[in-house]
């Protein structure tokens, strides 16, 4: 174990039960320490690394309290708020003793390999955090974003909106593999990227606007293309479950784990790199009988909602205690 270096984590009251994943996990597959920003609660649950860090937010506490804010007007707006405030966790990590950092989004599941992380960005100090390369090269999201009509057309990137808000021009970035923020490494050199994230982040203007883009990772990659950022986690460390809402019972988390010692792999992962791929990822990413988010937060008539809170939880401990298993 290296005192230096920690793992950071992010949530609010509603997703502590994916916390708790991750938590477990790395309780099992990791001796580094672990700071978790928790917004406006503080967890009784005792992990042997653990440090909670209590983040209060009077607009979330205003709606949670009354279900009225000015900037938040329903609960989707609840669930982004929250996101864009993980930048500026990030940013209170590195005001700590820790000098190298990993941040896990709380819809990851640590394999054993998780501390790998650390051993492949060894010796590089460099001032912006370095994120996993999609394994696609646009992310394409609620219809929107895809570049390629009668010829490529960047203004219907999702990013389009952000680019032109912040003002860059074409001679201002270099656009890249889109990457993901479902994980990254950063440093303490890192700081003058992150305080410039949240701050973009933090801009009413820039919420009010929050479905013209994908979120804070909209806003880390626009950052990464400004300042010509070419360094990235290849997309095999990662398995991606995108059918996670299908994942309904025991029997079917039984066969995903079967089928991920395959070499055609599961059907609802998204990248697949043969029969030795769970055996080298870091993490499974994606939500075990996911919740809907959007359908979900925005239905008037909750007796239609897809998602059962109890089944879920029951369903995500059964998950890790199967990785756990087999590990």
């Amino acid at each position: 174990m290296n005192s230096k270096r920690c793992y950071v984590l992010f949530c609010d009251e509603e997703y502590y039960y994916l916390t708790r994943n991750v938590l477990t996990l790395l309780d099992k597959f990791s001796e580094h320490k672990v700071l978790v920003y928790t917004i406006n609660f503080l967890p009784t649950d005792s992990f042997k690394n653990v440090a909670w860090k209590r983040v209060n937010d009077y607009n979330l506490l205003e709606y949670q309290t009354t279900g009225k804010n000015d900037l938040i007007k329903n609960d989707w707006d609840k669930t982004m708020y929250s996101c864009f405030m993980k930048a500026s966790a990030i940013a209170k990590s590195l005001e700590t003793d820790f000098d190298e950092f990993v941040y896990l989004d709380v819809d990851t599941f640590p394999t054993k390999k998780i501390d790998d992380i650390f051993l492949e960005v060894e010796q590089r100090d460099l001032p912006y955090p370095i994120l996993p390369k999609y394994f696609e090269q646009f992310m394409m999201f609620g219809g929107k974003g895809n570049p390629f009509q009668e010829t490529f057309d960047e203004s219907k990137t999702l990013e389009w909106w952000l680019i032109e808000r912040l003002g860059l021009k074409k001679e201002d970035y270099q656009r890249k593999w889109y990457r993901q923020s479902c994980f990254f490494y950063y440093n303490k050199n890192s700081k003058p990227f992150w305080e410039e994230t949240s701050g973009i982040l933090s801009d009413e203007d820039i919420f009010r606007n929050q479905n013209e883009f994908f979120g804070d990772e909209s806003v880390i990659n626009v950052l990464l293309w400004k300042y010509n950022v070419t360094e990235c986690f290849g997309a095999e460390h990662i398995i991606h479950i995108a059918g996670g809402n299908m994942i309904d019972s025991t029997d079917k988390i039984d066969n995903l784990y079967k089928e991920l010692n395959t070499d055609s792999g599961p059907k609802i992962v998204t990248n697949w790199y043969g029969n030795t791929h769970f055996d080298k990822a870091w993490m499974l990413h994606g939500k075990i009988f996911k919740r809907n988010w959007k359908e979900n937060l925005l239905s008037t008539d909750q007796s239609k909602a897809v998602w059962n809170e109890e089944d879920t939880r029951k369903l995500n401990n059964y998950f890790v205690d199967k990785m756990l298993s087999l590990n």
